[in-house]
């Protein structure tokens, strides 16, 4: 499931504890190069129940449903149980399948309190083997092991200086506050970038764009300066401090459609884009498209 990325006015900082599925989690596949092999005999495991790959219950008993297939015929199917707070192997099952393309596995396992993971490992008989695996958090004590798991994070572009636009009083002020807050209160790493050039802006954002996160990572993205609205074009604009005055190309703003995009594209699960930018418009393209419009 492709993340979502959230556009609002209001910082709203809470924990999603069903989990969700990470953009980045693939099956792990493994080849046996000295048998010939078509792509498409490459096993495929869906998982039915749990549908997430991070996922969380009080309940120590969970209902499993995979669905398994293989043109090439299933060799095996392995079923494997373990408890990462705990440590120590696995458990393995061998579901003993018979011949054919198809294995459906249902079953209702007992997992121990804590962090725990199942792993479904499909092997055809061309030798290609597939494992696909789900993460659950067990017990009551559930949020508070997703608790302890997660990192907020604050980036925060603030700027008062411009080189062709009138200066500001405020927006560096407010972003160490907001960053002050967000870290004695809430916990957050911050951290406050002052008076960027768009390079800037998309530099740092490309060092985000390179970081991992966990899956009940949160991070919080805060523009405070100026911004603008091309009816023309339909489209807002955050002001950098190197932005020009009359730029009617606008190539030296920051479109919010790219800033979207590179956004979009960190590898967080949760991600909240705050803009407190005079006349930007909103982020929202359909009703950019609309407003253009009426106009």
């Amino acid at each position: 499931m492709k993340k979502k990325l959230i556009w609002v006015a209001l910082l709203v900082l809470s924990l999603n504890v069903k989990g969700q599925n990470l953009s980045w989690t693939s099956n792990e596949i493994h080849l046996n190069f000295k048998q010939p092999l078509a792509a498409a005999s490459i096993p495929v495991v869906t998982w039915v129940k749990p549908a997430l790959d991070y996922s969380s219950s009080p309940e120590n008993r969970v209902h499993i449903v995979v669905q398994v297939t293989a043109d090439a015929g299933l060799s095996s199917v392995v079923l494997k149980v373990g408890n990462t707070t705990e440590g120590g192997e696995p458990i393995a099952k061998d579901l003993h399948v018979s011949s054919g393309n198809t294995y459906t596995v249902d079953l209702t396992v007992t997992l121990k309190d804590g962090a725990n993971y199942i792993e479904v490992v499909a092997q055809n008989a061309l030798g290609a083997k597939v494992t696909a695996t789900r993460n659950l958090i067990i017990g009551k004590d559930a949020l508070d092991y997703i608790s302890a798991d997660r990192k907020d994070v604050a980036l925060i572009f603030a700027t008062d200086n411009y080189d062709h636009w009138d200066d500001l009083v405020n927006p560096i002020n407010d972003g160490h506050t907001i960053a002050k807050e967000l870290r004695e209160k809430y916990g957050f790493d911050t951290e406050v970038i002052e008076n960027a050039t768009v390079e800037q802006v998309f530099e740092k954002l490309r060092d985000y764009n390179l970081r991992r996160f966990k899956p009940q990572d949160q991070l919080l993205i805060f523009f405070a300066g100026h911004g603008m609205f091309d009816d023309t074009f339909g489209e807002g604009y955050v002001v950098a401090s190197n932005s020009l005055a009359n730029d009617k190309s606008r190539t030296s703003y920051i479109a919010h459609s790219r800033l979207r995009g590179v956004v979009n594209n960190i590898p967080s699960q949760h991600i909240l884009l705050m803009m407190d930018v005079c006349f930007g418009g909103t982020l929202d393209p359909v009703i950019a498209r609309a407003r253009s419009a009426a106009g």
